[in-house]
This record gives C-alpha cells, sequence and structure tokens, in this order.
C-alpha cells in the first residue's frame, strides 16, 4: 500500500474518533493496524476484545488491497449485499467501514458507470458512508446515480383545467336558489316578545301553585279526620221490634243500636 492511501485511511480514522492530528506519529512507517491503534489510544476510547480484534482484521484486508483489483471489489459486494455496514450494529458505521472506505475511495472514484453498475451494494454502501461520516470534505465525492422512478399517471384519472375550473359558475346553495319568503323581523320587535313571552310565564306560576294547594290538600288524608272511640260492650241483645237491628249497652250505661 502507498504512503497516500495511508494518509488517507489515517486521515478517515482521525474524523470517525474526533482525534487531533497533532501529535500523531506520521503515516509512512506504521502499517494501518499500528495507526488504528494510536488513532484509538489517542481517542481515550475503550474497546472491548472481541470487537477490537474484527477491526483489525479488517484493517489487514485494508492494508492488502490493491488499486486495481476488482475482484476484491467483487467479493465485498456479495458480502454487504445481506448488511448495510462492513462492521457495526445495523446502520452504524464502525472504524473498519471508515478505513476500507479510504483504502478503496482509489480505486472506486475512477470506475467507469459500467463498472459501478457490477457491484452496486458497494456504491450504495460507499455512498452512505461518505456521507454518514461527512468524508466528502476530506476526499472527493463519489458520483452515485440514484434510481428515477416515473410514475405514470392511470387513465381513469381525469385531469382538470384549473383555468376553466376558476371559470366556471359555482352551482348555487339550495339555501340560494330558493330565497326565503319569510319576512326578517326587526330586531326590536324580536326582543319585546320575548320579554312579554317571558312576563306571561312568570304571571303562570304563581296561578298554578295556587290551584295545586287545594289539589293536595284533598289528596291528603289524616287520621284526626276519623271520630275514633274506645269503649267496653257490657250487654248485648236483639232488638224487639226490629229484625237484623240489636241494642247493646256499654260502660257507661248508654244502650245503643247497632244493624248486622
Amino acid at each position: 500500500m502507498d504512503s497516500k492511501t495511508k494518509q488517507m485511511i489515517l486521515s478517515a480514522l482521525r474524523k470517525h474518533f474526533s482525534v487531533d492530528p497533532v501529535g500523531l506519529g506520521g503515516s509512512d512507517e506504521n502499517d494501518v493496524k499500528t495507526l488504528y491503534s494510536n488513532v484509538v489510544k489517542a481517542s481515550g476510547k475503550e474497546l472491548s476484545s472481541q470487537n477490537n480484534e474484527e477491526v483489525l482484521k479488517w484493517m489487514e484486508y485494508a492494508e492488502g488491497l490493491s488499486k486495481d483489483c476488482f475482484a476484491a471489489l467483487e467479493k465485498l459486494n456479495a458480502e454487504l449485499a445481506v448488511k448495510s455496514v462492513v462492521l457495526g450494529n445495523g446502520l452504524t458505521p464502525s472504524a473498519a467501514d471508515v478505513a476500507v472506505f479510504a483504502a478503496l475511495h482509489s480505486s472506486v472514484i475512477g470506475l467507469s458507470d459500467s463498472d459501478k453498475e457490477k457491484i452496486p451494494h458497494v456504491i450504495r454502501w460507499m455512498n452512505y458512508i461518505q456521507i454518514k461520516e461527512e468524508l466528502t470534505t476530506l476526499f472527493g465525492p463519489i458520483s452515485v446515480k440514484l434510481p428515477q422512478f416515473d410514475f405514470e399517471v392511470p387513465k381513469s384519472v381525469v385531469k382538470v383545467d384549473a383555468k376553466k375550473a376558476a371559470e366556471s359558475p359555482k352551482p348555487l346553495d339550495k339555501s340560494e336558489a330558493q330565497p326565503s319568503t319569510k319576512k326578517a323581523e326587526p330586531e326590536e320587535p324580536k326582543k319585546k316578545a320575548a320579554k312579554e313571552k317571558d312576563a306571561k310565564k312568570e304571571k303562570k306560576k304563581p296561578a298554578e301553585a295556587a290551584a295545586a294547594a287545594p289539589a293536595n290538600k284533598e289528596t291528603e288524608l289524616s287520621v284526626s279526620l276519623l271520630n275514633i272511640q274506645v269503649g267496653l260492650i257490657r250487654k248485648a241483645w236483639k232488638h224487639p221490634s226490629a229484625d237484623r237491628t240489636g241494642l247493646m249497652q256499654s260502660a257507661g250505661g248508654r244502650n245503643r243500636c247497632w244493624r248486622g
């Protein structure tokens, strides 16, 4: 790998980890793995051993790429057919994505459109990385032709001329087509009639209450209205000159008649 490609990888890694280039060594005397380790150390981030080991494998892969190796691009295209990034979770790029992108940039940017069509997943991935990681400020942007979609208007849809629609008369509403024959009453007579109606209602209320009072008295029954007397009957016998009639004598000595 030439020094220019190494420098591109180093610049991409520094941007990915937000590391100040001051204090880092050059790229000529170090391999890609060492460059990656130096950048991670300068960033102060701690990576898991498993993740770090996987990234180092991709760093080795990036360093082994040759400028004119189209077969490597086809192999990478097959791998990217089932995932969005080289190494990472979902759509989040990793340091491996950045390093491989920088290593392939000079090879892909010079491809013809016909060659790019043979590796669509690589082109899609490189376009995503250069936008997501904002690498177009460091390297030249890779031109990507996005597919265009032509939407056909269904035959059943009728096109409406806006000018004719504006000039055509609007259909009248029923209320507008049939004017009301009822004359509107002036505002003042309406208020006066409403006040008179309310006054009549107020007058009716006492009369209705007074009429309801006797009716309530008639329907009420009180025990005090009954003349109830309690007495002790001493003697009872038949009336001598009347059938079904008898006489009785109370405790007070009074004789009373009763009918059977």
